[in-house]
């Protein structure tokens, strides 16, 4: 699991929780917090369907929560590339990719001409992973979305740009 902080102040870390009904957690690990924008990367062997969430724990007890995600074991068989919204409106792009391994390489966005408009360098780890592509001057209308990476490709997948 793959998550990112803008933030942390006095946070004490992360419980990370999973449930197979989805109302019942139980915390499989903790995470100490580094108290500065950080990335972390926790390590989660799936055998079955589970929901998967973070507990956010300050220092002074206080106690906050992620939203919660489904993953099934045959999500991480099959890699995927997923828009998070279509049409979306805004200067970011959120894409979830799904990976059965780490590799390197790059998100792009084409428009239907074949022509690159943005391309993201970015490091996958294996598993499910949100990343935000920047989409500052592109014209609302139609594009296509794809990952080139160093052991395989991953879509196109269409999206939709909405007006700001």
């Amino acid at each position: 699991m793959n998550w990112q902080s803008s933030s942390e102040d006095n946070v004490d870390g992360y419980g990370l929780e999973q449930s197979a009904d989805g109302d019942n957690f139980n915390q499989v690990a903790f995470i100490p917090a580094k108290n500065r924008p950080s990335s972390y990367t926790y390590p989660i062997p799936l055998q079955a369907a589970v929901f998967l969430r973070l507990r956010m724990q300050d220092r002074d007890g206080r106690i906050g929560h992620s939203k919660i995600i489904f993953l099934r074991s045959e999500d991480l068989e099959q890699d995927r590339l997923k828009m998070l919204c279509s049409p979306c409106s805004g200067n970011q792009l959120v894409v979830r990719l799904i990976t059965r391994e780490a590799q390197q390489g790059s998100l792009l966005i084409n428009n239907f001409s074949g022509q690159v408009l943005k391309r993201v360098t970015v490091k996958l780890e294996a598993g499910q992973q949100d990343i935000q592509i920047p989409v500052t001057g592109l014209a609302a209308g139609l594009y296509t979305v794809s990952f080139a990476g160093s052991r395989y490709n991953i879509g196109p997948v269409r999206w939709l740009k909405g007006g700001n």
